[in-house]
């Protein structure tokens, strides 16, 4: 239960999220499930240790510490530095009108 709870904690702190409620919130787990979790005092089930991981775009194998890879990459980008990889991790919570947003911010930026 302790290596799933730190690596909530790391995930958290990764996608600067202080309040695990707004996980709890887009996965459907309950916000006191999320804190007996960071706790360490009870361990997700399956179905929501894939919804964690869905929601983190990680693997199941991290959170329960099967290896240290944390951002679930497509081979596409395994080229990426860690800072791209983690655009694109933020870029892909975004809905399509953030994104189209994005593009024209990136856009200016290029002079285009």
């Amino acid at each position: 239960m302790r290596i799933f709870a730190e690596r909530l904690q790391q995930l958290l702190s990764y996608n600067e999220i202080e309040n695990a409620n707004i996980v709890a919130e887009a996965t459907g787990i309950s916000p006191s499930t999320i804190a007996h979790w960071l706790s360490g005092k009870s361990a997700p089930n399956f179905e929501n240790l894939i919804a964690i991981a869905e929601y983190f775009n990680t693997t199941v194998d991290f959170l329960i510490g099967r290896n240290d890879d944390f951002l679930h990459v497509p081979n596409s980008m395994i080229t990426l530095g860690e800072e791209e990889q983690k655009i694109f991790y933020k870029l892909s919570k975004l809905n399509l009108d953030q994104l189209k947003r994005v593009e024209g911010y990136v856009d200016f930026l290029l002079g285009k």
